[in-house]
């Protein structure tokens, strides 16, 4: 059983994260890839997306105070970066961000709270509110964080305070030769690779996914590539947490795996896209805001479409987490919205995670979530693929870069066309689809029922191929078929 609760632990700066006090990071605008940085040459090559991007960078005080406090731009000439954090070192040794004028307070349930005396007695402005998970984001008027929160610990409503994590890197980018036109084709419907292995057509004669919404908690996608147009169940903006971004690859993708009409595996599943940020010096805590949009969703069990003007019914709530993290972002608010989700009746389905390591990783580790590594076509580990015991499943993620006909096809931001790609961020969306096929085949059952089925029977045992890697790689590989045929009526 899987077990990360970070409740209890002090979570002050202090505690948990290191100051590195001659170490900053800056963002920059994407546009700049071709110039110099700093005085050196920056080895990326401009990427073809048809809008801004950003890099974040970390660079030493003294190295951007030699420059003047500006980077230099080659022709363009030098400016100011965009944005400028200090750095920490989290528990883990890695170097993050953290925004030391704000930090995150969740309080604990209790029906005397009052935000506006709070805000006063801490000299505390409010950022923003979650009603659903009792927490926000608050920006302290004179103390920095570190100061503050000890006089924080003591208060009667506090449940836990923890500083603002910021993301410090484009964690969804995928490698900028994948960006090049050669991998692009227009899927013919010919049968796939990934598709044979977990017995997806035996299913699909049973089964499609209808009944059940598969909420994709990823980038901004191109929602009206024909693969997924007709699935989405709205558009509305209030799942949109990432309003200026416009859509990326990586959510495109990811849809497209768990309901697309041709090459996905729940294609009658409806699909709720919640686009959130995945690049930039941004707060990591809003994904628990996102999180706690479909928590209400599922408690509810309905949900609001723009598009008809009326409620549509919920019962059956699957989401996928892709977040390819490659640091270990684990904040409070984050977990405690996961476990919000599982509590309220949802399955939760997280990749594993493309570090190639056994170390923690979440989303994926928290108890609530089903983490799912990546399979090559001859069932070996894909090389990129976490592993360890915290792994439940796994599924076809291909083998990795340079990318092949041995890798998995998704949608592009290229109209009606397709492209390889690899990854446990694509393996994920296998399972939550596979999951919506076998909740319509089981019928009015839990989420736990669903998952039990999933784990037990739902899998091809494949240890000879793992290698050493056969027992940290989850019950098996994903056989969606062996799983519904003993489907019977009582279990329905």
């Amino acid at each position: 059983m899987k077990s990360v609760d970070n409740r209890g632990l002090d979570r002050s700066v202090g505690q948990i994260f290191r100051a590195e006090k001659e170490q900053l990071f800056i963002e920059l605008p994407r546009e700049t890839l071709q110039s110099k940085l700093l005085g050196g040459t920056n080895d990326l090559v401009k990427a073809t997306e048809p809008f801004p991007l950003v890099d974040v960078i970390a660079v030493s005080k003294q190295e951007l105070e030699s420059k003047g406090n500006s980077v230099a731009f080659g022709a363009q000439g030098t400016q100011p970066p965009d944005k400028i954090y200090p750095s920490y070192l989290n528990q883990y040794g890695e170097r993050v961000a953290i925004d030391d004028g704000s930090l995150i307070i969740g309080f604990k349930p209790a029906a005397d709270l009052n935000l506006d005396a709070f805000t006063k007695r801490y000299e505390l402005d409010r950022i923003w509110y979650d009603e659903i998970g009792s927490f926000g984001l608050f920006r302290s008027r004179r103390q920095k964080v570190d100061e503050l929160l000890p006089r924080l610990r003591d208060d009667a409503w506090l449940l836990y305070a923890e500083p603002n994590l910021l993301l410090t890197e484009e964690d969804d980018d995928e490698p900028l030769d994948d960006m090049e036109a050669v991998y692009h084709f227009e899927y013919d419907g010919s049968a796939l690779w990934n598709h044979k292995l977990i017995g997806l057509r035996e299913a699909q004669e049973q089964t499609t996914g209808a009944g059940t919404l598969i909420a994709v908690v990823d980038s901004a996608a191109d929602l009206e590539h024909p693969e997924i147009a007709d699935r989405v169940i709205t558009r509305s903006p209030a799942f949109n947490f990432a309003p200026d971004l416009p859509p990326r690859r990586h959510g495109t993708g990811v849809m497209s795996i768990a309901v697309g009409k041709g090459i996905g595996i729940a294609s009658q599943a409806r699909l709720l896209p919640v686009a959130i940020h995945t690049s930039g010096l941004k707060d990591y805590v809003t994904r628990a805001r996102a999180i706690n949009v479909l928590t209400k969703i599922c408690r509810e069990k309905r949900i609001w479409v723009d598009e008809l003007q009326r409620f549509e019914p919920v019962n059956k709530l699957i989401v996928n987490c892709s977040w390819k993290l490659k640091k270990r972002y684990n904040l409070i608010a984050v977990e405690e919205a996961f476990r919000r989700l599982h509590e309220a009746g949802a399955i939760i389905i997280c990749s594993a995670g493309n570090n190639g390591t056994e170390e923690a990783h979440f989303p994926s580790d928290y108890e609530y979530c089903l983490s799912v590594a990546g399979t090559t076509p001859g069932d070996e580990k894909t090389e990129t693929s976490n592993y360890g015991v915290q792994v439940d499943i796994c599924a076809p993620g291909g083998t990795g870069y340079p990318f092949s006909e041995d890798d998995i096809v998704v949608a592009t931001l290229d109209a009606q066309e397709c492209a390889y790609t690899a990854g446990t961020s694509f393996a994920a969306p296998h399972v939550a689809g596979a999951a919506a096929l076998i909740w319509e085949r089981m019928g009015d059952v839990p989420a736990s029922a669903v998952i039990e089925k999933l784990l037990s029977e739902g899998i091809e045992t494949i240890e000879a191929a793992l290698g050493s890697f056969g027992n940290v790689m989850g019950s098996g590989r994903l056989n969606i078929a062996a799983a519904i045929s003993p489907i019977t009526t009582n279990e329905r």
